[in-house]
């Protein structure tokens, strides 16, 4: 699939100005294409818009307009440059356009993007799957389960403790504790203290003070 960028210019000045300058944006002529009517029969207008992969349905709107004097200019941009290609056409004052995604096989349009993100579909819902010829949904409801041997539910309820070996619950209140013979609680209120022989408390209200020489207060 790829992108097709048309505008609709009412002068053919603007239209020309747009060719010109995608060309000086290192575009090259054949992604490029620029249809005005100087003359053309309707079905002729519908034939030259088409030749670029533009989809009939959307070819014949872009003729009417060209067929009441107006100019189309088309673009199908390299892969990431549709963003160039649409900002400099619409600098040269565009009456219309779309941005089109087509299938490169036949030119049929998947979507068509007009006047901003939203996209219409088409009315097939699923056009992808049916452009690939992938079924849209199998038969069996569980084929992937199904294809490897899967369960889709274990009667199990407990699958993954029951093939490790794990108790879901211990009848041990503090199993962690238990096993790393930590006490839960210890009896001493200061424990830290105790194992490291620091005091929690001291009698001199000013230790700091005196251990380096200074005076709390001033005399």
């Amino acid at each position: 699939m790829s992108v097709i960028t048309t505008r609709i210019y009412d002068t053919p000045q603007n239209a020309k100005g747009a060719v010109t300058k995608l060309k000086s944006s290192h575009f090259a002529d054949d992604q490029i294409a620029l249809v005005s009517a100087e003359g053309k029969a309707p079905d002729a207008v519908v034939a030259a818009i088409t030749a670029f992969g533009v989809p009939k349905s959307n070819a014949k709107a872009y003729a009417e307009a060209v067929g009441r004097g107006a100019s189309f200019v088309a673009v199908r941009p390299a892969f990431g440059k549709a963003g160039t290609a649409a900002q400099i056409l619409n600098s040269f004052s565009p009456t219309d356009g779309d941005d089109l995604v087509v299938a490169d096989e036949d030119g049929g349009s998947l979507f068509e993007v007009s006047g901003g993100p939203k996209a219409k579909l088409l009315d097939d819902p699923h056009p992808v799957s049916n452009y690939f010829k992938w079924p849209l949904l199998s038969d069996e409801r569980l084929g992937l389960s199904k294809k490897f041997g899967w369960s889709l539910l274990s009667g199990d309820s407990f699958p993954a403790s029951k093939l490790f070996g794990w108790k879901l619950l211990s009848d041990e209140a503090t199993p962690a504790s238990k096993q790393f013979g930590w006490k839960l609680l210890s009896d001493d209120p200061t424990p830290l203290s105790s194992k490291y022989n620091w005091k929690l408390l001291i009698n001199e209200p000013t230790w700091l003070s005196s251990k380096f020489g200074w005076s709390v207060l001033s005399k």
